[in-house]
């Protein structure tokens, strides 16, 4: 792996001395990611650190019109508000400045920098960090076994991913985070990475605005009721948290954490039968959920929704759900979903555990 590291550090020196380079930061990132998914994670680092350098030579460019514009004294005169700053830079006919603060605002609004100056200063100097090369560096030396660089790197990306072009990438850094720290054996970081994605989901984080609606569906689970009224009363839209509710449910399961499991087995649970029932009534005008036979038998027509269902460990998340609702004595629906399981899963060995489960 060392000999990898050094390898790399001169294939870098040597591009930014002779080689020829992307032209901006967002390019070089596209070609950074384009070589770890054809497995060059040489090339991949190369890039990467190419489009860092970009981006701190193109914000601090940006920084500088800015800063050379805003230092003159009849602007420091009229104050910070973005509107009185503007007048007396447009008379100045300073347009490298009016264009820079006139695209930030038409991109984010005044609203977003509350009408100051001062904010979009901040606002840039921020933008020298790019956490999108850090995290795809992160993935670079996770690809290579060099676990405690990536999770540097990963860290670094989390701690400027109010910055991320698209802040859902937030959740794909914390869930690579969790699995190296899977590898690693640290459950305690394991616990941490999941959590800090379900502090965002409001059915899971106790001050999420839908939590009181899941602890509806626990109580209810817990009772005798038919399965098919179950599932018809019972429903969560919360389709991004799904692989983070399985994995947090089946780690409190290993370490005999029964109500936490219970908890996230259940979203987990109504989370992928919601979506799959969304993508059944999208396909299929005519379809309305009547019962869980018919709504696993439609399903499991599908290639997609059959490969998704085993990829995210959604049918041993239902086997999970049908245990501990039996174990709470509500036969009813957890007799309805091993009688699912066993007829419908693919994985033989659930589908026999099923079997002898009712």
């Amino acid at each position: 792996m060392k000999k990898f590291i050094i390898f790399v550090i001169f294939l870098i020196c040597f591009s930014f001395l002779f080689g020829e380079n992307p032209q901006n930061s967002w390019k070089a990132l596209e070609q950074a990611t384009r070589a770890l998914d054809e497995d060059d994670p040489a090339s991949a680092l190369r890039y990467a650190e190419i489009a860092k350098e970009l981006r701190q030579k193109e914000y601090k460019e940006k920084i500088s019109i800015l800063e050379s514009a805003i230092i003159l004294l009849p602007v420091q005169q009229v104050g910070d508000l973005i509107p009185d700053v503007l007048y007396v830079l447009e008379s100045r006919n300073s347009y490298d400045a009016v264009n820079l603060i006139n695209e930030l605002l038409d991109k984010l609004g005044a609203s977003y920098f509350s009408n100051s100056i001062t904010n979009i200063q901040l606002y840039l100097e921020n933008y020298l960090e790019y956490p999108e090369a850090d995290y795809l560096i992160g993935k670079v030396y996770m690809y290579e076994g060099e676990y405690d660089i990536a999770k540097e790197y990963y860290a670094r990306a989390l701690s400027f991913s109010d910055i991320l072009d698209v802040p859902d990438t937030q959740l794909d850094i914390k869930f690579d985070l969790a699995y190296l720290a899977q590898l690693q054996g640290d459950e305690k970081l394991y616990e941490e990475s999941l959590l800090s994605i379900l502090e965002e989901s409001s059915y899971y984080s106790p001050v999420g605005e839908n939590y009181s609606y899941s602890l509806a569906t626990i109580n209810a689970a817990k009772q005798p009721r038919l399965a098919d009224k179950y599932f018809l009363l019972y429903r969560i839209d919360s389709k991004k948290f799904i692989p983070a509710y399985v994995k947090i449910a089946n780690f409190y399961h290993e370490n005999k954490v029964e109500d936490k499991a219970f908890f996230a087995i259940t979203l987990g649970t109504l989370a992928a039968f919601t979506r799959i029932n969304e993508i059944l009534s999208m396909r299929n005008c005519e379809y309305e959920y009547t019962n869980l036979h018919n709504f696993f038998e439609l399903a499991t027509t599908y290639a997609d929704i059959n490969d998704w269902m085993l990829n995210n460990n959604i049918w041993n998340n239902f086997m999970l759900f049908a245990d501990y609702v039996s174990n709470y004595d509500n036969k009813s629906l957890s007799n309805e979903m091993y009688s699912c399981i066993e007829n419908y899963c693919p994985v033989v060995s659930l589908r026999n555990i099923a079997k002898k489960s009712y």
